[in-house]
Parts: structure tokens; C-alpha cells; sequence
């Protein structure tokens, strides 16, 4: 069980891999990470005032976490609340994400489960379509949009909107190849890819294409 205290965050000197974020991180990415930063500037200042943590994201999503104990999902919520509309949709993916790269402990050996529970198997939890979902099926199948659009008997255009809307709403920046397989992972790890869910989306189960298994298994 880890539960930091303000003491225990301000040792893990999130100031620094803050800078080490937004060195990796793509132009899309930084743009929307600042957008947030300044609709939050108030309250960073106020909770770092008053509790003496540096006035940075990454000490106030700690503090959100560990301190006030709201989990991913809750502080997604909140972190949408609270920023304006303009803002790229935030999601607990993009949360956990970002405490990931920020090196915020969970609070428990199991959350990575639990969070994945909440969302197993229910891909309409995020808002995607039906046609959405199928998309990304053939996606995880090796199948590229050319094909996809073939079997599917829609157009290449629509299954572009269509991959393009799965990544927004799964938090995923970009649209290469590398973001694909993120977005294939993550419906891997939500449990979506299941015999039973996919069989009754297409009527079969899903064989992944041994290319796109190698890439995954080095990504992860």
C-alpha cells in the first residue's frame, strides 16, 4: 500500500520529470498539457500555498490522488470540469497516463487492475459507436484501412473518421501506426477483445495479426 503525504510527493521531485514530459512529448500533446496547465492555473497555486508542494501539474495531480484520494476516473471528471471547453476531452486514460510518465506511485499494487476493471469489456463506457468498435477490431486484426473499408462495404474516408474518432476518445495524440497499436493495446487491456464481446459485434472471434503481436509485445 502506497499513500504519499505532502512530504512523501514533494521527495519524488516531479518538477524535473515534468521537463522530461514535455521533452518526449509531440507539439499536439505539449499544446494541450499547457492549455490545461493555464485553466488550472489558480487552483494549482492555491493547492501548492497551501501545502507548500511546488505550483506544477504534476504536484497537483499528485496531491488530487494522494492526498484528496480521488482515483483516475474521478480526477479525469474533475480536470474536465474544471478547464475550459476548448480543451481536448480528458479521460482516465489520459490520467493514468500522465502518472505514468510523471512517476506518481499507485496508491496499491492492484490499481492498474481495478481501473481496468471498471472498464472491462464496456467500450460504450468512453462513447464509442458500434461502427467505431468494429473499426478497431479490423484495426487489431492487421487489416488497413483500405481493407477494412472493403470488408465493412463503407468508404476509406468513413473508416478514417472512424479511427480517428477512437483515438480522441481513448486519449491517444496522433494518428501514426505507433498510435494505432496504443489504442489496439489499451482495447486489449480493457478485456474488449474477448470472444464472447467480439463475437457478438462480428459475429467471430479475433486472430491478431502476428505483426501487429510483435509490435505490441515490444511496445508494452
Amino acid at each position: 500500500m502506497v499513500v504519499l503525504d505532502v512530504e512523501g510527493i514533494k521527495e519524488l521531485n516531479l518538477e524535473s520529470r515534468l521537463y522530461g514530459f514535455l521533452e518526449k512529448s509531440k507539439p499536439q500533446t505539449i499544446a494541450r498539457f499547457r492549455a490545461l496547465e493555464q485553466a488550472l492555473e489558480q487552483e494549482i497555486l492555491e493547492v501548492a500555498e497551501e501545502t507548500g508542494l511546488n505550483p506544477t501539474f504534476p504536484d497537483y495531480l499528485a496531491y488530487l490522488y494522494h492526498i484528496e484520494k480521488m482515483s483516475c476516473m474521478e480526477i479525469a471528471d474533475y480536470l474536465q470540469e474544471k478547464s475550459n471547453v476548448e480543451i481536448k476531452q480528458i479521460d482516465y486514460g489520459v490520467v493514468y497516463r500522465w502518472m505514468g510518465c510523471f512517476g506518481i506511485p499507485s496508491r496499491n499494487t492492484s490499481e492498474a487492475q481495478r481501473i481496468r476493471e471498471i472498464k472491462k469489456g464496456s467500450y460504450t463506457d468512453i462513447g464509442l459507436l458500434k461502427s467505431e468498435f468494429r473499426v478497431l477490431v479490423y484495426a487489431a486484426r492487421g487489416y488497413n484501412i483500405q481493407q477494412t473499408a472493403d470488408l465493412l462495404e463503407i468508404s476509406v474516408d468513413t473508416v478514417k473518421v472512424h479511427r480517428k474518432s477512437v483515438l480522441k476518445k481513448l486519449g491517444v495524440d496522433g494518428y501514426s501506426l505507433h498510435d494505432v497499436t496504443r489504442a489496439i493495446i489499451l482495447g486489449y487491456e480493457f478485456g474488449w477483445f474477448g470472444k464472447e464481446k467480439v463475437e457478438s459485434i462480428l459475429g467471430e472471434d479475433i486472430d491478431i495479426h502476428p505483426s501487429l503481436a510483435r509490435a505490441i509485445k515490444s511496445y508494452k
